[in-house]
């Protein structure tokens, strides 16, 4: 009887650290292609493969500094691509979630120039009543 107590509570224990979910940090500073700290408010896109895209910004302080937690479906092993961006220049950066869950401290550089051909931003808007549709080609 003492033994199917133990081994009860061994599988209660075990089904409830089962459940519990993984926390994982995502910590990084952006620098510029001279290694210059970036400006507060720099654009950061952070995607992990089990959760998605978190879109966050550097700062406050220090100003260059990014910071995402994820608690749940992130675990130790979930790759990392990070994305830093501004107007003019954009930098990935790619890690891994340590084992376990935990914190990924992935720094990144903006060490790409955007390309002159970026297509315009285009809002299509459906036609009022008796209107007429029109076609457009923009290439």
């Amino acid at each position: 009887m003492k033994n199917k107590f133990f081994l009860l509570l061994f599988l209660m224990f075990t089904l409830l650290a089962a459940q519990v979910a993984a926390f994982c940090i995502v910590n990084g500073y952006a620098f510029d292609s001279d290694n210059n700290p970036m400006p507060l408010g720099t654009n950061v896109n952070i995607t992990i493969s089990a959760v998605g895209t978190i879109q966050t910004t550097t700062g406050p302080a220090p100003a260059n500094f990014y910071t995402s937690g994820v608690q749940g479906a992130c675990a130790g092993g979930n790759s990392v691509t990070i994305l830093v961006w501004n107007s003019t220049y954009y930098g990935y950066s790619y890690g891994t979630i340590p084992a376990g869950g935990g914190v990924l401290e992935q720094n990144t550089t903006l060490n790409e120039t955007w390309p002159d051909t970026i297509p315009p931003n285009i809002t299509l808007i459906s036609p009022v009543t008796d209107t007429t549709n029109t076609t457009v080609n923009l290439l």
